[in-house]
């Protein structure tokens, strides 16, 4: 496993669960088995990957440096799909004033 893993997340129910570890380096996930610390699966991500939350079987991630958040269907934990993607439409806050 790279050394940069910077956020982790437990996918699955209390017993039978796997780590989900972002890497902003590889802009990868990489499924670990808890029991094992064996890598099972790796998923690739936007740009930079960096925080995860979980609802109900959807992951989101934001992706840092492309600024997009991405879901992925995490019901069957070891292989999630990607579900969609967002782009954040952000703008230059000096631009702004410069309108005012």
């Amino acid at each position: 496993l790279p050394s940069d893993m910077s956020k982790v997340a437990w996918v699955g129910n209390a017993s039978e669960g796997l780590l989900y570890l972002t890497s902003v380096v590889d802009d990868m996930i990489y499924i670990v088995d808890p029991r094992t610390m064996e890598m099972v699966n790796t998923v690739p991500t936007g740009d930079g990957p960096y925080e995860m939350t979980i609802v109900d079987h959807t992951m989101y991630l934001i992706n840092f440096l492309e600024e997009s958040i991405q879901a992925f269907d995490v019901s069957t934990p070891l292989e999630p799909v990607l579900q969609s993607v967002i782009i954040a439409n952000v703008e230059n806050d000096d631009e702004n004033k410069d309108a005012e």
